[in-house]
């Protein structure tokens, strides 16, 4: 299992927390990050998109 570097900081400050419950932590973490980054980049594609339309 990849373990990202925010989802490590997610649970970085309860190493008390059993494996198990480490681990759905940082799987929710994992999804979590992984829609932001795909909001980011639609964002980011779109404000692109945008730039190069007003520049035509």
């Amino acid at each position: 299992m990849t373990v990202s570097l925010l989802g490590e900081a997610a649970f970085a400050g309860f190493p008390n927390f059993p494996a198990e419950q480490q681990r759905a932590r940082v799987e929710r973490f994992d999804k979590y990050e992984s829609s932001l980054i795909a909001h980011v980049s639609a964002a980011t594609q779109e404000a692109a998109r945008a730039t190069m339309r007003a520049e035509a």
